[in-house]
Formats: C-alpha cells, sequence, structure tokens
C-alpha cells in the first residue's frame, strides 16, 4: 500500500533501510476501556493476554501489527461490524477505569468524505442513516448526508455499510 498525501509515515533511516515505511496512523480509535491517561504509557504491551479481545462479543478489538509504530496497542477495527459499548472491555481490562453508567463516552468521530459519498454525487443512499442507532447521521434537504458531531459516539456502525467507504472514525 503506497501512502497517500497527508498520510502519516515514519521516514527515519531505520524505516528507510528496511525497505518499507513505517505507518504510524493508528488503525483505528482506541477502545471504550483505554482512556487517554491511560493510552499515554500503552497499557496492552504491558498486558500479556489480552483479555479484551477475547470477551469483545462483536470482535472489533484489535491489535496493531508487530510492523505498526503502535504494535501491541488496541484500536477497534470498524470492518465488519461497530463497538457496541457492552462494557465487557471495562471488566476485563487491568488498567480500565471503573465501567461508565450511562451513555457511553465518545471513542471517536465519524468523518464523511463527500469526495467518496454516493449521496453527495446525486445517487440515493442512506446506509449509513440506518445504520446510525445515536442518529449522528443528518440528510439536508438535497438528501446530502454530514455528521452530527454532538450525537456521534465513534461507534462505528455506519463504517461497514458505506458502499464506497466513504466514512471514517478517527
Amino acid at each position: 500500500m503506497t501512502p497517500g498525501p497527508g498520510d502519516k509515515v515514519d521516514h527515519s533511516r531505520r524505516s528507510f533501510l528496511k525497505g518499507r515505511p513505517v505507518e504510524i496512523r493508528p488503525l483505528g480509535p482506541p477502545p471504550p476501556c483505554i482512556t487517554v491517561e491511560n493510552a499515554a504509557h500503552n497499557p496492552c504491551t504491558d498486558c500479556l493476554d489480552q483479555p479484551c479481545l477475547r470477551t469483545c462479543e462483536p470482535d472489533v478489538i484489535r491489535l496493531h501489527p508487530p510492523d505498526h509504530s503502535l504494535s501491541g496497542r488496541a484500536y477497534l477495527s470498524f470492518t465488519e461490524t461497530g463497538c457496541t459499548f457492552c462494557g465487557d472491555c471495562f471488566k476485563v481490562c487491568p488498567v480500565a477505569a471503573p465501567t461508565p453508567v450511562g451513555s457511553p463516552a465518545p471513542v471517536g468521530l465519524a468523518a464523511l468524505s463527500r469526495e467518496r459519498c454516493l449521496a453527495w454525487d446525486g445517487v440515493v443512499c442512506v446506509s449509513c442513516k440506518i445504520a446510525c442507532g445515536w442518529q449522528a447521521i443528518a440528510f439536508d434537504g438535497q438528501r446530502h448526508p454530514s455528521v452530527v458531531d454532538a450525537a456521534c459516539t465513534g461507534c462505528g456502525f455506519c463504517v461497514p455499510v458505506c458502499p464506497t467507504q466513504a466514512i471514517i472514525v478517527r
């Protein structure tokens, strides 16, 4: 995969000598149990058996691969489904804060590419809106979607249903 403009790539001497650039951009947002406070020291590499991977029912928690600069850190992969915020990762994570009560804290924010979106090209498509259980996708009078930042939890359910991969969660 050739990096595109704006992609963050390690251009260090070590990366050059290895013959391929090392990706430094996260592959997805961290799981809900990883907070900003404990993410700074990479708690996932201290965890020997990664129980969150086994307990995640929708199987969206993955680890960055060994050749990635964030190797061993957990992230949410939205290739097949989204995060249900069930709280199971909180229950098994040895460094997680207590399971939050009420609405889930956002893990990210969906971003929609107008250039790739079928609806912005005149095609009637509402796949993302139907998949979003948080009503975080709104359509204007011309049937153009946009993300309602205040409602988006970053759950990722809109990502795998998009036929043109126009949505990512940051």
